[in-house]
This record gives structure tokens, C-alpha cells and sequence, in this order.
């Protein structure tokens, strides 16, 4: 999503477990994209490796491994490059392993659940109305979380939850940082980048 927004230099790595035949048409596509790599491997060794590596501000997308196996490679990361400045973790639901690892060791964390962001922003899902139309008629996914406005409250998230974890010693700096930091960076690339990228995948 990100290699479309123009005008922004950004490197983007991505690491998958192991390379499916289907990564052909996936790498192929990609291929316009001079500023993406693809990489195959366990993250927990892969992803590790690379953020050491990094020698510019960097942000870490995870979404496998989960829980909190996925909260210790966060951690694993921050201590080793001081260059990370945000991670997200995907699937970090109310009442998920995730989430409870999170708010316990990155307590400042910002959650993209959070009532107000979900009202500004949850009208790009219907760029995604015809992928989920049918989902869209469950009351939720088996019970984890909610996919409408309607149906959500105090105890249950919409959608699966991206965690916004800031770098944790930027929480004692005098500018905007922590929770704040994260729902910024989120809301400008994400929000800006979901569009474009389900436009173009729709065209391509």
C-alpha cells in the first residue's frame, strides 16, 4: 500500500515464511515498484536481521508470528536498532493474547479500534464492500471482533485492530510521541495509502 503514495521515499521490506507458487504473479506485479523487496524466511530470525541492518527511521509491520511471541520480537527488534520508531502489530483485537501482551509491555500503545479514529476513517471499507459483503452479514468473526459501527461497544473491537507501538523511550520527548506519534504516522500513510492501493489493485 505504501509504495503507492508519490513523492514518498520510502523502502519497503516485506518477509514472508516460506515462497507460494502464486508469489509469481504477486512479485510480477510488484515489479513496477523499484522500492520494494521481498524476502522469504522465519520472521524470527528474518526480520531480526533485517531492522539491525536499517540506518534510517523505520517502522515494523507484523502480522505473523502473533501473540505474544509477536510482542517479544517487537521487543527484540527496538533493542536492537535505534532507528525502529514504530511497530504495529495486526490482530490485536479486545481479548486477544495480543492486545493483553501489548498493553502490558507497551502501555502508551495506541489501538486503531479506538472509537474516534474508527468513525473518521471506516468509510474506506467500502472500497472493500464486494470482497466482504458476505462477511460483512455476520454479527462478528466467531466472537472476536465486530465488522460495523453498529454492532461494536466498550468490549468488543471493529475489525481485527492494528497496535500502534511507539518507540518506548520516545515517550519522555517533549514532541509528539507515543500514543500520539503512532495515530499520527498512522492516520496520514495508512489512510492515504489504503485508498490508492485498493484503487490500483482494482484497476490492475
Amino acid at each position: 500500500m505504501f509504495a503507492t503514495i508519490p513523492g514518498e521515499k520510502l523502502n519497503i521490506i516485506s518477509v514472508d515464511l516460506r515462497y507460494e507458487p502464486f508469489y509469481r504473479e504477486v512479485e510480477e506485479r510488484l515489479r513496477r515498484f523499484p522500492n520494494v523487496r521481498l524476502h522469504y524466511g522465519n520472521s524470527l530470525a528474518v526480520v531480526p536481521h533485517i531492522v539491525a541492518t536499517r540506518d534510517r527511521p523505520t517502522a515494523l509491520f507484523v502480522d505473523g508470528p502473533k501473540g505474544q511471541l509477536a510482542v517479544e520480537l517487537i521487543k527484540t527488534c527496538f533493542r536492537l536498532s535505534p532507528h525502529l520508531k514504530l511497530a504495529f502489530l495486526h490482530d490485536s483485537y479486545r481479548g486477544s493474547v495480543a492486545r493483553a501482551a501489548v498493553e502490558k509491555e507497551f502501555p502508551d500503545s495506541w489501538f486503531t479500534d479506538d472509537r474516534a479514529y474508527c468513525q473518521r476513517f471506516h468509510h474506506l471499507d467500502n472500497l472493500s464492500s464486494d470482497t466482504y459483503r458476505q462477511l460483512s452479514q455476520q454479527e462478528d468473526f466467531d466472537g472476536k471482533y465486530h465488522l460495523s459501527m453498529a454492532t461494536m461497544n466498550e468490549d468488543t473491537s471493529y475489525g481485527p485492530t492494528l497496535a500502534c507501538i511507539p518507540r518506548p523511550h520516545l515517550l519522555h520527548s517533549r514532541t509528539p510521541t507515543g500514543a500520539a506519534a503512532a495515530k499520527l504516522w498512522f492516520s496520514r500513510y495508512y489512510a492515504e495509502a489504503y485508498a490508492k492501493a485498493r484503487l490500483l489493485i482494482k484497476g490492475a
